[in-house]
Parts: C-alpha cells; sequence; structure tokens
C-alpha cells in the first residue's frame, strides 16, 4: 500500500522495494523504544485524521462532489439483483476485513499502557466508533462522486474522487494521505507483533531468544524476527492475495480468542475483570 500510494508522487517508484524500505524503518523505530513508535504514530494519526475529515466535508460541500444521483443510480442500492449483491458485498467484507483488525493491538500493548483497566476498553470503543464514522463517510463520498463503473478496478479511487471537487490538489492530498495510513499500519502492526512474540517467548511458547532485551528495554530480537518475515510478505508484492491472508488470518485470530474467553469465564471465575463485556455471553 505504501509502494503504490508514493507512485502518485513518484510514477516510476518501484512498489516492492518502497515497501521493504518502510519495514526496515519502522524495525528500527520498534527497537530505539516505544515511546519514539508513539510520537510518530500520534503524529501520523492526526494529520491522516484531518486529511480524511476535509475529504468528507469538501466532498459533501463543493461543486462536483457527493450526489445521490451518483450514489444511487436507477435510484436502486443493488443495481445487480440482491443475490449477486449480496455475494458480492461478502467477498468484499473478506477482502477489507484487515482495515479493521488495529483495535486489538491496543489490548496486546497492556503492558506499556497506564492503567490498562480504564484506559484500554474506552480505547477501544472510542476508536471503534470514530473508525466506523470515517470509513462509512469516506466511502460515501467516493461512491457518490466517481460513477461506480470509473471506481471499478481503480487502485486510486479516494484520488479519482477528490480531483472532482478539488481539481489539482486532490489528488496529491489523497497521496499523502495514502502514505501515511499505510504507515501507520505497518507501525502498528510492527508494535503488536513484536510484544506478541515477546509475551510467547517468555511463556515459553515460541524460541527463548525472542524475549531478549536490548539496552534500551526493547525487544530487539523479536523486532528483528518479525521485520524480517514481514519484509519476505512484502516480497510476494501480490496486494488482492496478501489481503485476503491478512483477512483469513484475523478471522482465525478472533474466532480462537472468543472462544477462548468463554472458556476462560468457566474455567477461571475467580480472574480480576474490570472490563464486562456488554450482554455476555449473547455477545
Amino acid at each position: 500500500g505504501f509502494g503504490y500510494s508514493l507512485q502518485v508522487f513518484l510514477p516510476g517508484v518501484p512498489v516492492v522495494p518502497m515497501a521493504v524500505a518502510a519495514v526496515a524503518l519502522f524495525v528500527i523505530l520498534n527497537i530505539l523504544g516505544v515511546n519514539k513508535v508513539s510520537r510518530v504514530q500520534v503524529a501520523l494519526g492526526m494529520v491522516l485524521l484531518g486529511i480524511l475529515i476535509a475529504y468528507v466535508v469538501l466532498g459533501l460541500t463543493r461543486p462536483g462532489g457527493f450526489t445521490w444521483a451518483t450514489l444511487l443510480p436507477e435510484s436502486r442500492v443493488f443495481t445487480a439483483g440482491p443475490w449477486v449483491s449480496i455475494s458480492l458485498l461478502f467477498s468484499t467484507m473478506a477482502l477489507i476485513f484487515n482495515a479493521y483488525v488495529g483495535f486489538e493491538i491496543i489490548a496486546d500493548d497492556a503492558e506499556e499502557v497506564k492503567d490498562p483497566a480504564r484506559t484500554i476498553p474506552v480505547a477501544l470503543l472510542v476508536s471503534l466508533a470514530i473508525i466506523t464514522l470515517v470509513y462509512t463517510l469516506v466511502t460515501l463520498v467516493t461512491l457518490g462522486t466517481v460513477p461506480r463503473a470509473e471506481l471499478s478496478g481503480s487502485t486510486t479511487a479516494l484520488a479519482l474522487a477528490a480531483q472532482r471537487f478539488l481539481p489539482g490538489v486532490g489528488g496529491p492530498l489523497i497521496g499523502v494521505a495514502g502514505i501515511i495510513a499505510t504507515l501507520t499500519s505497518v507501525n502498528t502492526a510492527m508494535l503488536s507483533a513484536t510484544r506478541e512474540a515477546l509475551t510467547l517467548s517468555r511463556d515459553g511458547l515460541w524460541p527463548r531468544f525472542m524475549s531478549r532485551l536490548g539496552t534500551r528495554r526493547t525487544p530487539y530480537a523479536a523486532s528483528l524476527v518479525i521485520g524480517a518475515v514481514i519484509a519476505l510478505v512484502a516480497l510476494i508484492g501480490l496486494v488482492d492475495f496478501l489481503s485476503y491472508i491478512s483477512s483469513s488470518g484475523y478471522l482465525f485470530v478472533v474466532f480462537w480468542a472468543s472462544l477462548a474467553m468463554i472458556k476462560l469465564r468457566h474455567e477461571r471465575p475467580q480472574l480480576p475483570r474490570p472490563y464486562k463485556v456488554p450482554l455476555y455471553p449473547l455477545t
């Protein structure tokens, strides 16, 4: 994603080497310490959120932007028939599920969070609400600005839409957003994966050497191993394939984690649980 977004500004830049370079950068940041990672993440995240809010507001208000006629051609939601559309809807959900997986990373970093019993549930619920709202509005503006036939198959859908209501600057602005979005995704994934590897190694479930800490008290061995794995995956370069693999992997993890929660509730009812799952066990 980072490599493709970079092509908005540098059309000839090779995608895969740029992806590997981005991975290497965040391996270094993780070794230097979580404070370095968090500062970069907060700064990039705020800029990204600002760009997306501007995209939504300008797309809804400027000439050439959102119209109901473009969003609902023929005044119908399902133009291909309800059953065909529903099957396409599910296949698309499988493809983009990994866009909703950043939330469990908040819990993965519990050791480095102040007052985790209160902070983590609040962070989970607030971020989920914000992201759902932002994703929905961004999609609404995009589908209501550019006809579906033009969006179909496009690798730069948001840039295409932004050019309609912000000629000249819209494309580059979304290019910046794409670069930031992909970098923050790599950053959070790296932070989460290295902390998971550290915990599993410390518990004896993964090789012991991955729990080694450097002079800065960071898991440098886990960072190097995880970084190498991500770089190898990036070398494949097949975006759709990797999206399906990552989405199915996350679904697999969520499935077993949900079963584990139910099992733990029954086997260890005495464990302190400061946060209660709403409507459990229905949820």
